[in-house]
């Protein structure tokens, strides 16, 4: 059995992102397989104590509290802007000791990068790729597998950012198959360490429920520009009026949810949409199960664990697409549908044509959508490919 250290940038139950969701099944799997995982992490909330115990794993996780701006916003003033970046650089330097203590202590055989492709400080500063602390364990016998979660947007400094941790890995794992093509291109001489790992949920977690009758729509994830609720706002409006049953449910936060609070009242959806904010990972099947239609507008092309768990559920999925209607996980009409990316009229054409399908032919969708995960996406297959991976740098 393999001895483990995951790096992340942040964990639950006090972030919950696609990624943070990924880690926790991710270390739960790896320790019911026998193996000794560690994990450490960035201290988000200042709650949050310096180690515990999930999973049997011990979890890590280093001060300062410097919110993530992706979820949160970036600082308003140039002085606290500053500050963001010089508590940064510190907790960079002390991950160092941590790294240092916790491979001492635990002698990890494989660290695990989950989705860590974010410098310190600006990457076109001198020494902002010498500053990620995980590189300290280059100099031991430590093998490393990246695990790229996003690559957004998928040029500049983000991308090179993840090229420059790729180098440096002997294993990487992308979670969407464009990302392997995209980093192939940009990295020929990388390409045969790259594999395409997708997503993947528990049907067990997420059961299957029939499709009920009202028009009940569903957007959960980040509050931010590349999640697209605008676009399913927009949307809203020019169909509202054709379905007056119609609700909207809006599950997350993030830096944009003023705005869009504010969207939904310009564009009088005040009556028929409720922002819930937050929801413990344990009630989304409830959440999901409340919805006949769960909208993913997202501005990037992703599977999207959410996706995975609404097809589950058996809810009728709608979901953006920049491929021509082509997506791994969704075939459109069959599973579920797609919308051309970013494009609110296509997305208004979708849901009409679902609103005016017999409740039968839904009823099939739904169904093939479940079926999809249990086959193609399933957590625990998803888990068994991760772990011939680790198993496989240590041969």
């Amino acid at each position: 059995m393999a001895r483990i250290l995951v790096l992340s940038e942040a964990t639950l139950p006090y972030f919950m992102g696609g990624g943070e969701v990924f880690l926790d099944n991710f270390v739960n799997f790896l320790r019911s397989r026998g193996h000794r995982v560690v994990v450490l992490s960035n201290k988000i909330h200042v709650e949050e104590r310096f180690c515990t115990t999930r999973y049997g794993a011990k979890y890590y996780r280093v001060p300062p509290t410097v919110p993530p701006p992706s979820f949160y916003g970036w600082p308003k003033t140039l002085a606290s802007k500053i500050f963001f970046v010089l508590k940064k650089i510190f907790r960079e330097i002390l991950k160092v000791a941590v790294i240092t203590y916790i491979y001492l202590r635990y002698r990890p055989e494989v660290l695990v990068l989950n989705g860590v492709s974010v410098t310190a400080i600006p990457s076109f500063l001198p020494g902002a790729t010498i500053l990620k602390a995980w590189r300290i364990l280059k100099l031991t016998r430590a093998k490393i597998l990246l695990i790229v979660h996003a690559i957004n947007p998928p040029s500049g400094r983000t991308l090179r950012n993840t090229i420059s941790d790729m180098s440096v890995s002997h294993r990487v794992v992308c979670v969407e198959e464009w990302m392997v093509k995209k980093l192939c291109r940009e990295k020929p001489s990388e390409c045969s360490k790259i594999t395409w790992i997708p997503n993947g949920v528990d049907p067990d977690r997420f059961p299957y429920q029939p499709l009920i009758s009202q028009p009940n729509i569903l957007f959960i994830g980040r509050l931010s520009p590349d999640h697209g609720l605008d676009i399913l706002l927009h949307a809203m409006e020019k169909v509202r009026e054709k379905h007056p049953g119609l609700r909207v449910r809006i599950i997350g936060t993030g830096p944009c949810e003023d705005k869009y609070k504010a969207l939904a009242g310009e564009l009088g959806l005040e009556d028929i949409i409720e922002f819930k904010g937050s929801v413990p990972n344990e009630e989304l099947p409830r959440e999901y199960h409340w919805a006949s239609i769960v909208i993913n507008p997202i501005r990037v092309d992703a599977i999207g664990i959410t996706t995975l768990e609404a097809m589950s559920c058996g809810r009728i999925v709608i979901k953006s697409s920049s491929r021509n209607y082509s997506d791994p996980a969704i075939e459109d009409g069959v599973n579920g549908f797609l919308f051309k990316l970013a494009d609110t009229q296509d997305l208004v054409l979708k849901l009409e044509e679902i609103f005016s399908m017999p409740s039968e032919e839904l009823e099939l969708v739904s169904l093939s959508a479940r079926k999809t995960v249990e086959e193609k996406f399933s957590l625990s297959g998803t888990f068994e490919k991760y772990e011939k991976v680790i198993l496989s740098l240590l041969t």
